[in-house]
């Protein structure tokens, strides 16, 4: 495996992606280095919108912007590969936010499709 593709965080991945561009390094060696690069940020994204939804819903302040921006968090790291067991936790999240899962959204457009049949 290319170094880059060992790098553990943002930073240390986007600067050797960077200088694997400069060396002209294959392009499916950089591709799969980006979609690392997506889900680390993914991940690190839904970690600040739960926190951030965590502190507002402590303080008694959370808005349904604030529930919906966490969704969209939540549907990028689903998009992104981040590990399922931070999905699982971010589905509970979503619940107590009365937000629907996916598997929610699923069934009720298969209710839906098929009830107007």
């Amino acid at each position: 495996k290319h170094a880059m593709l060992q790098a553990q965080d943002e930073a240390s991945l986007r600067s050797s992606i960077q200088e694997a561009r400069a060396a002209c390094v294959e392009a499916a060696v950089l591709a799969e280095a980006e979609a690392r690069l997506r889900t680390l940020t993914a991940e690190r994204e839904l970690a600040d919108a739960g926190v951030l939804v965590a502190a507002l819903e402590m303080a008694g302040v959370a808005q349904e912007e604030d529930a919906a921006t966490y969704r969209a968090a939540y549907e990028e790291a689903r998009e992104a590969g981040v590990d399922e067991s931070k999905l699982v936790q971010a589905e509970e999240i979503l619940h107590r936010l009365h937000e629907p899962t996916q598997m929610q959204m699923d069934a009720a457009y298969f209710n839906q499709t098929f009830d107007s049949l």
